[in-house]
């Protein structure tokens, strides 16, 4: 799982997506807020690990 802080990155949503391919994206805004990225196959798996953080 990968953290990016969007108010540090200039990444275009194609590359984000791209990220995302290859292992989960946590999207952080500047107010701290997070967003999950993460391929449709894997998210219910990701679920349940988050869950057990």
């Amino acid at each position: 799982m990968k953290i990016i802080d969007l108010d540090q990155s200039n990444l275009t949503v194609v590359e984000l997506i791209e990220l995302a391919e290859q292992d989960t994206i946590i999207l952080r805004k500047p107010d701290g807020t997070e967003f999950v990225l993460s391929v449709v196959d894997d998210f219910a798996a990701e679920v349940e690990a988050l869950r057990q953080n």
